[in-house]
């Protein structure tokens, strides 16, 4: 079990007054400032290098779980999955403008239309093993009517974690991250685009670990991921190609005229 110590890009959590984000504040307590040298024995991110709050080391097992009980109070379990425990975890970060995905927060349409760097923490250290990555609107075009759902925006895989060489060698997050452009993008990058007077919709991300050598295929459409039924979208397409739902993330947008 890998016990990390993860930096500011790790799950910041919202600044959210209500009781699920408090308690995941409390349970992810930032303790102190720090310019740690990363270290690949207890971590697979890199420390950002200038006085960043680092969440106290703690089992990564519990921190799962807290992801868990978040992914289920804003229903991506089960609106876009079934119940799991996550046991990898994925960071987004829009380094064009400075936003971060963090578990529910929310984020302008405009923030997100650039392809985001991503960063995995996995719970073991096999450098061969591939991911796949999977961006996904369950609330097209409205969380009260989403018949177009799932939307998909983004599918990548054979996604492979940096090497601890180069992990070691890093001195910031974005030099942690994984390197998208050796990855196959299936479906290419779309940001957000949540039309008029649909409120916030949710973009999740979710991080499949690759299982077979059978070669993926992207759906037909991103309209309900090609599929006739709505809401079957990245949990059929990923049964499709048996990958294994590891990890996810997410975050709310809504147009700005409602």
């Amino acid at each position: 079990m890998v016990t990390p110590a993860i930096g500011k890009s790790f799950f910041p959590f919202p600044s959210s007054s209500s009781s699920s984000s408090s308690a995941l504040r409390s349970l992810l307590s930032i303790t102190r400032l720090t310019t740690t040298t990363f270290r690949p024995s207890t971590a697979c991110c890199a420390i950002r290098p200038v006085s960043t709050p680092i969440i106290h080391r703690m089992p990564l097992v519990t921190i799962n779980q807290s992801i868990r009980e978040s992914l289920k109070k804003h229903g991506v379990i089960p609106d876009v999955v079934d119940d799991f425990t996550p046991t990898t975890m994925i960071s987004i970060a829009y380094p064009n403008t400075n936003k971060e995905v963090s578990l529910g927060n929310t984020l302008k349409p405009e923030d997100a239309q650039e392809k985001p760097t991503i960063q995995i923490t996995p719970e073991g250290t096999d450098e061969s093993q591939t991911y796949t990555i999977v961006l996904t609107d369950p609330d097209a075009p409205s969380r009260d009517s989403p018949e177009w759902s799932e939307f998909c925006h983004w599918i990548v895989t054979d996604v492979k974690l940096p090497s601890l060489e180069a992990l070691s060698s890093a001195q910031t997050a974005e030099a942690a991250s994984v390197n998208l452009s050796d990855a196959s993008e299936l479906v290419e990058y779309m940001g957000p685009g949540p039309p008029e007077k649909t409120k916030k919709h949710r973009y999740v991300f979710l991080l499949y670990r690759n299982e077979s050598s059978k070669k993926l295929e992207g759906p037909s459409k991103r309209k309900k991921w090609g599929n006739d039924d709505y809401r079957k979208g990245a949990r059929q397409w990923s049964d499709k190609y048996g990958l294994s739902l590891v990890g996810a993330n997410f975050f709310f947008a809504q147009n700005s005229k409602q």
